[in-house]
């Protein structure tokens, strides 16, 4: 009786070792060009961050010459809180030299969408006050400020002295 059972030959495991070969390059091609592709996108999030940063300085500071407060957001402050995806602090510097004082911008949930407001924050007596929100056509302007739940700008101005207790001004402790 014959032996009826395959035996495998050298060739046949060079070309199966082969195959695996050349799946594992083509694998590893793709999974590098993804990696690729991620580095590139967190180093472009790394290069704009400051532009970015200042693009938001500029914004507050225009809402506060607007309405008139005699402050001007200065430098970033890193806040250490899981909610500074929502907001951005700088240092207000005043005309009267106050020292304490910190321009807020921040999303606030409206009935027209997530609009910015700024905050002025003293940190003396550890108030935060709303100013104004940013980007409004002046002709719905009005119908903003009287749709805004009151709540929604309380509920910031109660917790942004809670958030604020942990500010580092850029340039002290950034690193």
């Amino acid at each position: 009786m014959p032996n009826t059972k395959k035996t495998v030959t050298e060739e046949q495991k060079s070309e199966n070792s082969d195959f695996y070969k050349t799946q594992l390059i083509k694998l590893s091609a793709f999974f590098g060009g993804i990696l690729a592709f991620f580095l590139v996108l967190v180093l472009f999030v790394f290069i704009s961050r400051s532009s970015w940063r200042d693009s938001l300085r500029d914004k507050t500071n225009q809402i506060l010459r607007q309405n008139d407060v005699a402050l001007t957001a200065g430098s970033w402050c890193r806040v250490s809180s899981d909610i500074t995806s929502q907001f951005s602090v700088y240092e207000a510097e005043s005309s009267s030299g106050r020292k304490g004082m910190y321009a807020v911008i921040c999303r606030v949930t409206t009935v027209y969408g997530p609009l910015c407001a700024v905050f002025v924050y003293d940190s003396v007596s550890a108030l935060a006050d709303f100013v104004d929100y940013a980007d409004i056509p002046p002709l719905i302007k009005d119908a903003v400020l009287e749709t805004t739940e009151k709540n929604q700008i309380q509920f910031w101005e109660e917790k942004i002295p809670l958030i604020l207790k942990n500010i580092q001004t850029e340039g002290k402790n950034e690193k």
